[in-house]
């Protein structure tokens, strides 16, 4: 008898687990050391800004520190591995940090000079960096910098966008792919407050865009604000917006693949949760934890499109520092949303409060039929600073709901998904009916109408070419007899 409820309740305790547990066969299980040595400390990871793109693979850059001086190193990060380490700088008696990288493009500031000032350095293929680029000679300190690519071909409209603070201000610079030439240099704000940190966000309509920046007042309460503009000759700029809301904003943040959604954290209900919203000028402001007990202090997400389940979720995973019975832990949080109000966490211990770790999490990494996204952090061991990782791993095919049954009509997941050049895209009709079957890009662009005429009832296979179409998520929707179904794809060259 007692063996019997012994096995009762582990088939209780399993089935409530099953039932409880997301689809993800590894979501944060275990930790790893990247990067350690008895001479240097390795700081301040930043992985890739990849856009839209998924691949195989992504660049991770980070700052290598030895006493007083420091380089910035760039190394190759796949789904399980990382190459060898590249040295940018290798300057032996200047710091060199805060690395930013999109695209193929790394900036970062450095003092080599005397003063602060910024560096550049470019891909030219395979492990192949250029020599470090100074951008501006002046006596300022320019500091902060975060640039972004607009991944957009073909080369000729091709731009990368750069926002950094110089002494009290924030400043912008836009960088001609085609010509490798910089030019819009604009002052986006100055005055009273001291300027942090600024970030740059692709907006949700057409060719617009954001830079998002902090300002702290002489009363030490910080805001946020915004100015979004628009790929024009010259830039087309709108005037500041104030993202208004009454307590201090701090820690703001971009994330991956939603790179239109910014994330900062705000004390609200007695605590302080990462709040986050749209770059489009209007703000709907929603709570990235929501139901995640913890005082949220800074995070960053990352979004894996083509999972069906991402659909009502800004982030395929949310990965924050918070505080818990004053202990500094991660809060690793599995798609999280206004919409999932339960949602799947856990949290890893990493110390007391007193030291603040920076961290990052990388896009979504394909080896097979899975996809893994990393989270990378500084860690102390003993006298020196290394970097650890840990990650979430999942299947491609993972949908909940492959075939999307409605009315008597399905609109089935396309297939290969993902894809390059092209793939297929089935459906059936129970009756007659009036179909349209449209595909959008990731801001909601028609690129392709695929079908719009009356067909006969029966099943139906369409093939979608997108040849001339640059990687990235794409939406494919039907609309029959007044009801639409959408559903998302992904292209990778």
């Amino acid at each position: 008898m007692y063996k019997m409820t012994l096995m009762v309740l582990f088939i209780i305790s399993f089935l409530t687990l099953f039932n409880n547990t997301s689809a993800q066969i590894h979501f944060y299980d275990s930790v790893n050391t990247v990067v350690s040595s008895p001479v240097y400390d390795y700081k301040n990871p930043v992985f890739k800004n990849t856009g839209s793109g998924y691949s195989s693979n992504t660049w991770l850059v980070y700052e290598r520190h030895n006493g007083s001086v420091s380089d910035i190193v760039v190394r190759k990060s796949w789904y399980a591995n990382y190459d060898a380490e590249i040295v940018i700088t290798n300057n032996s008696n200047a710091l060199n940090i805060n690395p930013a990288i999109s695209g193929s493009m790394i900036v970062w500031q450095s003092n080599a000079g005397g003063n602060w000032d910024l560096y550049y350095s470019i891909n030219t293929g395979d492990n192949n960096w250029s020599d470090p680029v100074l951008l501006d000679s002046t006596l300022s300190d320019e500091t902060y910098p975060c640039i972004l690519n607009n991944n957009v071909a073909p080369v000729e409209y091709n731009y990368y966008y750069l926002s950094y603070i110089r002494n009290n201000s924030v400043r912008f610079k836009r960088y001609k792919t085609s010509t490798g030439i910089w030019d819009n240099d604009t002052l986006v704000a100055e005055g009273s407050y001291e300027y942090s940190r600024p970030v740059i966000g692709k907006g949700t309509t057409g060719s617009m865009l954001g830079v998002i920046y902090s300002g702290k007042s002489q009363s030490s309460h910080s805001k946020l604000f915004q100015r979004l503009f628009y790929e024009q000759t010259p830039i087309s700029w709108n005037s500041e917006i104030e993202i208004y809301q009454p307590n201090s904003q701090n820690n703001l943040s971009s994330t991956f693949e939603s790179r239109e959604y910014a994330t900062y954290s705000y004390d609200t209900l007695n605590t302080k949760h990462i709040l986050g919203f749209y770059v489009n000028g209007q703000f709907s402001i929603d709570m990235v934890t929501m139901n995640v007990p913890g005082k949220h202090l800074y995070g960053k997400g990352s979004s894996m499109g083509i999972i069906k389940d991402a659909g009502f979720y800004f982030f395929t995973t949310f990965n924050a520092l918070s505080i818990r019975s004053d202990s500094l832990v991660f809060t690793f949080i599995n798609r999280p949303s206004i919409f999932n109000t339960n949602p799947q966490y856990k949290y890893l211990y990493l110390g007391d409060t007193n030291s603040i770790p920076s961290f990052d999490v990388s896009s979504p990494l394909f080896y097979q039929s899975f996809y893994r996204i990393k989270t990378i952090w500084e860690r102390k061991n003993g006298d020196r600073t290394e970097l650890a990782e840990s990650y979430m791993t999942d299947v491609l095919n993972d949908y909940s709901n492959n075939n999307f049954l409605i009315n008597g009509f399905y609109l089935a997941q396309n297939y290969p998904n993902p894809f390059n050049p092209a793939t297929k895209i089935r459906y059936s009709l129970p009756e007659n009916s009036y179909v349209v079957l449209k595909v959008f890009d990731a801001l909601g662009k028609r690129v392709s109408t695929l079908i719009n005429e009356d067909q006969n009832a029966g099943e139906y296979s369409v093939e979608f070419k997108a040849e001339n179409l640059p990687s990235g998520v794409y939406y494919y929707k039907i609309e029959v007899n007044g009801i639409s179904e959408i559903r998302k794809m992904l292209l990778i060259r």
